[in-house]
């Protein structure tokens, strides 16, 4: 019974963590919205990303976060999908050559590099060519 009990605490403890990473960057892209959507997203609430490196688990909270988050956007059919499995295998990419390594700057550099060079301007590309082609039928 004993074990049950810290089963059911570790298991609450996971997800109120998992729910706070996805309020925090829910609430910090739809704070600065009129930066958040767009063609050309800034988003603060990227810096979220870095936290998977602290727990694996975090990548489902941030995921979770810019799920909810793009369904506010105003391109939500595309930033709903794109946004999110992008986020997704980025994330678990980043984490995946991150444990390659101890030394701490390497894993933000990593991070960096796999968050913000190959995947950002991949949905970005799709966004603008879907409302370049599909804008038309609106």
């Amino acid at each position: 019974m004993q074990k049950s009990m810290r089963e059911t605490r570790s298991t609450t403890k996971m997800l109120v963590e998992i729910g706070l990473i996805a309020g925090m960057y829910t609430a910090v892209t739809l704070l600065l919205a009129p930066f958040s959507f767009g063609p050309v997203q800034i988003r603060l609430s990227e810096l979220f990303n870095y936290t998977a490196l602290i727990k694996r688990r975090y990548i489902y909270g941030v995921t979770l976060g810019v799920l909810i988050a793009n369904m506010a956007s105003p391109t939500w059919l595309l930033d709903v999908p794109i946004g999110t499995i992008g986020t997704f295998v980025c994330l678990i990419v980043a984490r995946w050559l991150a444990d390659k390594t101890q030394k701490t700057w390497l894993k933000l550099t990593i991070f960096g590099a796999i968050l913000w060079f190959p995947c950002s301007p991949l949905p970005v590309r799709l966004r603008l060519w879907a409302m370049c082609h599909f804008g038309q039928l609106i």
